[in-house]
């Protein structure tokens, strides 16, 4: 059976939950798409507050409300110091 000729039998996500960063745009954009289309609920995740606002939008617009939502990354430097 060729990878992609039955996606949706072998790539359920139904249930499950998934963070993308850099989710806003590009191919991050098109993963929460990919992830979407298999069932599972995502949340996108940038630093562009902007673009994460309109993208979730535009997700929300194709697959329905409450399956997506914007988280904006924190703009500070962690460090983790003993």
């Amino acid at each position: 059976m060729p990878l992609f000729a039955s996606s949706s039998k072998r790539f359920d996500l139904k249930d499950k939950r998934a963070i993308v960063t850099g989710g806003a745009q590009g191919i991050g954009l098109e993963f929460c798409r990919c992830l979407l289309k298999a069932g599972a609920k995502v949340c996108v995740a940038d630093l562009d507050q902007q673009a994460g606002a309109k993208a979730v939008d535009g997700l929300r617009t194709q697959f329905g409300v409450e399956k997506e939502r914007y988280t904006p990354f924190l703009q500070e430097s962690f460090s983790l110091e003993a």
